[in-house]
C-alpha cells in the first residue's frame, strides 16, 4: 500500500491521515483474508529503497514464519498460489 501522500517518518503524518490509513489496512487485509484464506498477514514497512513509507501486506502461507518468510516474500522466492493485487482503496 502506498500513501497518496508521500512521507518519510511517521512523525510527518496527521491524524486524519492515519485514521485514513487504519481504514485502508482494514479493507486491505479483510480483501485478502476473504479471497486466499492465508493463515496471517505480515505487515512490513520499508522506506529505504524508495524515500518514502509504502508498506507491504504478505499473507502467510506454509510452515515458514517471522522475517525468515518476509525476507523470502519481498525477495520474491516463495512459492506462493499467485500475485496478489488487490484494487485502489
Amino acid at each position: 500500500m502506498e500513501p497518496v501522500s508521500h512521507r518519510e517518518a511517521y512523525s510527518e503524518w496527521t491524524s486524519e491521515e492515519f485514521a485514513e490509513l487504519g481504514t485502508a489496512f482494514q479493507r486491505a487485509t479483510t480483501w485478502i483474508y476473504d479471497r486466499f484464506s492465508p493463515q496471517k498477514i505480515y505487515t512490513v514497512l520499508v522506506a529505504e529503497k524508495v524515500a518514502h513509507m509504502h508498506f507491504h501486506l504478505i499473507p502467510r502461507f506454509g510452515e515458514i514464519k517471522g522475517p525468515e518468510y518476509i525476507r523470502l516474500a519481498l525477495e520474491g522466492l516463495l512459492d506462493l498460489p499467485e500475485t496478489i493485487s488487490f484494487p485502489e482503496i
